[in-house]
């Protein structure tokens, strides 16, 4: 891991000069693609702790936590820019980086989405259609099964990371190591391995033979993943179509965790079944609003049974992290 008092000049360059918050999500995100490493919550919390000790910066509290430039008071919401610039401090002067966006009620996850992330998600969806599969749900279904798949590959290479800056073995890992018990090596079941694979059809074999399978697999027979799992299709039908996929997929970024949900709801509303299918997410800020009026503790049990992306879960937790550590 980097020199502390180097990512604690990372985090003052990240401090917004206008009052707005930055977020713990947004600040690990920052550092850890500074460190090139995860970041873990002590450590996040210690620089936190260092920045606010300096005077750089004061805490935020309720939902996401976060820092704010000290003694100024935050912008109000409703003139926050959708796109623009953020002042950002350095030793040299000011740059721009990208701002946390404002969303307001009611607003369609079509203008949540950057102009280039939209154009991506057109293509992903013009090539399942030009690729013979016309049914939405069928492509919706296919483009999570990707996205899970993609995940699965980042939560391991988090957990490596992990591991080696600690000295210590992995906690949990997700792909077996060696082989199975044809000579094939696990580790070809990532979505870092088989996307560079080469050959369509050598990728195609991998994902319809041995990653589907696996998935239908892992956790164990009895456990609730497998139970929910058991039915997952790979349907899929040409090698050419999964390469292009698979490669516009990659793509897309994903640091965001909002980035999952805007994809999905903007498929539906492209498809004109939102309604239909019942799939709407309320913006952040009013999550954040609702939880912190009604103050969770760790003894209150928290139930949302309409939750699609888990934003109110999610938003309940951050803010028992922040307020009942």
């Amino acid at each position: 891991m980097p020199v502390l008092a180097d990512l604690i000049n990372d985090l003052i360059a990240l401090i917004p000069e206008d009052g707005s918050r930055l977020t713990n999500e947004e600040i690990r995100t920052a550092l850890e693609q500074e460190a090139g490493e995860p970041i873990s919550d002590e450590d996040l919390k210690e620089l936190k702790s260092q920045v606010v000790a300096l005077g750089a910066a004061e805490g935020v509290k309720g939902p996401g936590g976060g820092l704010r430039a000290p003694g100024m008071d935050p912008p109000p919401r409703a003139s926050a820019p959708a796109t623009g610039t953020r002042t950002r401090r350095s030793g040299q002067g000011s740059s721009a980086a990208a701002p946390q966006a404002t969303i307001a009620p009611g607003t369609p996850a079509a203008s949540v989405l950057t102009g280039e992330l939209r154009n991506q998600i057109d293509r992903i969806w013009d090539a399942f259609w030009s690729g013979g599969i016309a049914n939405p749900l069928e492509v919706l279904e296919q483009l999570t099964y990707l996205l899970f798949i993609r995940r699965l590959d980042e939560l391991e290479t988090l957990e490596e990371r992990r591991s080696q800056r600690s000295g210590q073995p992995m906690r949990r890992r997700i792909f077996p190591e060696g082989v199975d018990d044809q000579g094939r090596s696990w580790t070809e079941l990532r979505w870092s391995r088989f996307k560079e694979l080469g050959e369509a059809a050598s990728m195609y074999k991998v994902v319809g033979d041995r990653v589907f399978p696996f998935l239908r697999e892992l956790g164990g027979e009895e456990s609730a993943y497998a139970t929910h799992m058991r039915d997952a299709r790979f349907t899929i039908p040409t090698p050419g179509l999964l390469t292009k996929v698979v490669e516009l997929l990659d793509a897309v970024p994903m640091e965001d965790r909002d980035t999952k949900g805007d994809i999905y709801e903007y498929m539906l509303g492209k498809l004109a079944t939102a309604g239909t299918n019942g799939q709407f997410r309320t913006p952040r800020h009013i999550i954040e609003l609702m939880v912190a009026m009604t103050e969770p503790t760790p003894h209150d049990v928290m139930v949302d049974p309409a939750w699609g992306t888990c934003g109110f879960p999610v938003a309940v937790g951050e803010y028992l992290r922040e307020h009942h550590p």
